[in-house]
This record gives C-alpha cells, structure tokens and sequence, in this order.
C-alpha cells in the first residue's frame, strides 16, 4: 500500500525525510484524549474532596457537670478543658470562667479569688475585678438542667454575676 499526502490517517507516518510524524488529526486525537483522561481525573478528585468538610464544627459550647446533688455547700471543681470553675455556696451553685477578660490568659485561682499570671488581673471570689489591666469581671456561665435532672454549664451564655441555682429539691 502506498502512502501519499493525501492520506489523512490518525496514526503516525513517515515524512519524506524518513522521520515518523503524526498527522494533525492524528495529533488532536491524542491531545483530545490526555484532556479527557485530566479532566476526568480532577473531577473524581474534586468529588472526593467534597465528600470531606472544608470547615470543622466548633465544639459545643455546653458541657454537663453532673446532678445536683454531687454538689455540697464549699464543694468546688475545675473544669479546666472548658476553662470553668464550678462553686456551690449555701445559696446555690454557679459557674464562673477562668478566661481573663484582658487578653484571654487562664487565670489562676489563689486564696483570695483569681490572678492572671500574663499581665497580673487580680479578681475577688466572684470574679470582680481588684487590680487591671482586665477591663471587667469574669464572665459567669448559665447552668441549666436537663430533663433527665442532669446540670449544664452554657458557655455560650453568660449571665449576671451574682446568678446562682438552686441545689436539693425533687430534681437533684
């Protein structure tokens, strides 16, 4: 068979130096498939990854601290994952953060109430503040109860310091 110019086959030829030359069809033919098989290839791996979240949830703000009843008047217990120290007085029980409202140092507790050891915040027992540079008081957290009579510290909502629950009754 006779190979001449105006042979236009997809594979590879001679010229007529004796190289082996791909026609332009023939050239486009491959090129068109590489696109394909890249293409296809970044689309499997965009669905994958799709399949993996970008952003992680952030933890959840609430956590429980246990009954009503594991707590007694004087009883006190640091949460320290959640930054949180849980107190129970003769009036009830409240929590209070160990996030100094300065910088966002963990403050330390000490016999007369809190210290920040970053810049030196002190605060009382209540979370006021006695010394700055912290601009207010700790925040103090919401504790709630679940319908199984469990408690929770909300750390997503703070409330007026001085706001204590109850301890005893038919739900401790």
């Amino acid at each position: 068979m006779n190979t001449n110019d105006s042979d236009v086959g997809s594979g590879p030829r001679e010229d007529k130096a004796g190289k082996r030359t791909f026609s332009r069809k023939g050239f486009l033919a491959i090129l068109s498939t590489y696109a394909w098989i890249s293409g296809t290839i970044l689309a499997l791996i965009g669905a994958v990854r799709s399949a993996v979240p970008s952003v992680l949830p952030d933890p959840s703000k609430q956590f429980k601290i246990g009954r009503a009843n594991d707590y007694a008047p004087g009883f006190t217990r640091h949460y320290a994952d959640e930054n949180v120290m849980v107190f129970c007085d003769s009036e009830g029980l409240y929590a209070i953060s160990t996030i100094c409202t300065h910088l966002g140092c963990v403050v330390q507790r000490n016999e007369s109430g809190f210290q920040c050891p970053c810049h030196g915040s002190r605060f009382d027992r209540d979370g006021k503040v006695l010394k700055g540079p912290a601009p207010r008081a700790l925040d103090w957290y919401v504790i709630g109860r679940l319908p199984g009579g469990k408690l929770t510290v909300d750390r997503s909502r703070p409330v007026v310091p001085g706001t204590k629950v109850k301890v005893g009754g038919p739900d401790a």
